[in-house]
């Protein structure tokens, strides 16, 4: 039966990332940590957990227990769980259409302050 280890390890390798990767996005300095959660010695705590579960597009109950998912019972109405990859590459796109916007309206005015 696979263990919290296998799981966290299993969704790790799927996103293709390395121990060092997810160390990095859990703000963690080298991958003795997360080493040491895939051979099952320690394990994160219930808030790393949850911030893994947003990496991974799953949930704490997943990681936990091997519950698959369900979105009567995981998700709140109305919402989707959305990896925190996703948002990021979102806000960034958001904030690149707003410098955008902004100079355009900039050089509108400068335009209309010429005439």
């Amino acid at each position: 039966m696979p263990t919290l280890g296998d799981r966290i390890k299993d969704l790790r390798e799927k996103k293709g990332w390395t121990q060092d990767t997810l160390s990095g996005h859990l703000g963690m300095s080298g991958k003795q940590t997360i080493s040491n959660w895939e051979n099952n010695k320690n394990e994160p705590s219930l808030a790393v957990l949850r911030t893994l579960a947003g990496l991974f597009g799953t949930t704490v109950s997943y990681l936990v227990e091997g519950v698959a998912p369900s979105p009567s019972t995981e998700t709140p109405a109305g919402y989707t769980l959305v990896p925190s990859e996703e948002i990021i590459k979102m806000q960034r796109e958001l904030l690149q259409y707003r410098e955008q916007e902004l100079k355009k309206k900039s050089e509108e005015i400068e335009r209309q302050k010429a005439l």
